[in-house]
């Protein structure tokens, strides 16, 4: 008994199949791309699911990209989110000048980001998609 547990292939968790498509069949969660989104191919592992392989250094400027675009959806999430509240601020000022125009700060402010995050996630896609 002991002999079998020792003697495990060595490739048990490793990928070990043929070429698969990584994005084919996931779904990301609230929209956030995976970090293997730009790596394009994987392979097979022993039970059939496709797992990543990374190539150096391609790999890795692959991976820093979709962690950009991952951290652009976000900050598109919480420039929404701030103008939410801003809108909230300047209906509840109640006429107050300083609290009417600190709101007014924070929805331009939270305009300015979501404007910056609409123009920057495509262009950030495009150059993953163009490298992986």
């Amino acid at each position: 008994m002991a002999a079998f547990l020792f003697n495990w292939p060595v490739h048990f968790f490793a990928a070990v199949g043929d070429k698969c498509d990584l994005n084919k069949g996931s779904q990301p969660l609230f929209g956030f791309p995976h970090w293997w989104q730009y790596l394009g191919s994987g392979k097979q592992d022993i039970l059939g699911n496709c797992t990543p392989t990374v190539k150096m250094p391609d790999g890795l400027w692959a991976i820093g990209f979709a962690v950009v675009d991952m951290l652009l959806y976000a900050a598109g999430f919480l420039a929404v989110f701030s103008l939410v509240i801003a809108g909230y601020q300047f209906v509840a000022a109640a006429g107050s000048p300083d609290q009417v125009a600190a709101a007014r700060k924070r929805i331009q402010n939270s305009l300015i980001g979501i404007v910056i995050v609409l123009i920057a996630a495509p262009l950030i896609s495009f150059i993953g998609y163009k490298i992986g």
